[in-house]
């Protein structure tokens, strides 16, 4: 961070953030519901808004997580008040974390999809059996790999500032439920 980013401008950009992320989120479960390539078609097409339509319905749910992932870093700045030398290693490492659980909840998704399919067909328990082993083992490697990529962030962090860390994450993760929870509920209102 420089100079410019301390103090009112931090916080005034940390508010400009949130505040997108949460427009865009809530304007995600209409994303949502629309096929990928229908989304984008759209989004090729200009459209003309009626005065109180949000400007983001077409949003992507990556767009989304990288919003929320640079709202975590302002939260994360905030809360642990870290000095410059060592806040660029430390968004580095927290970054390589996010992005390692992005990856994971991919592969995850992926295996859990293969064994909803395997799951249709009788007959096909050993490939069943294969992706449950490779589920196993995508989790022992998802949690050794976290746990190092954690253990990188913690070599920044003194023991307060870790356990602010630990706290901050549940509390972001427990906003985005809720965030998500919110748009939700605005979507089944507003259906006709």
């Amino acid at each position: 961070m420089t100079a410019l980013m301390s103090g009112k401008t931090f916080r005034r950009a940390a508010a400009l953030v949130s505040a997108v992320f949460v427009t865009t989120l809530a304007a995600a479960p209409h994303a949502a519901a629309e096929p990928r390539r229908v989304r984008f078609a759209a989004a090729e097409q200009p459209t003309e808004q009626t005065p109180g339509q949000a400007a983001n319905e077409n949003v992507d749910p990556a767009e989304l997580g990288r919003l929320f992932d640079a709202y975590t870093v302002m939260q994360a700045q905030e809360a642990l008040g870290l000095d410059e030398a060592r806040f660029g290693p430390f968004v580095t490492r927290l970054r390589a974390l996010q992005e390692l659980r992005r990856r994971n909840l991919r592969e995850r998704a992926a295996v859990m999809r293969d064994l909803r399919q395997l799951l249709q067909t009788p007959g096909n328990d050993a490939q069943i059996k294969d992706r449950l082993d490779a589920l196993a083992k995508l989790e022992a490697t998802t949690r050794a790999d976290q746990a190092k990529a954690m253990d990188a962030i913690d070599e920044l962090l003194d023991v307060r500032q870790r356990a602010r860390f630990r706290i901050l994450e549940q509390q972001l993760e427990l906003r985005k439920l809720e965030l998500v929870n919110r748009a939700r509920q605005r979507q089944r209102a507003n259906r006709p």
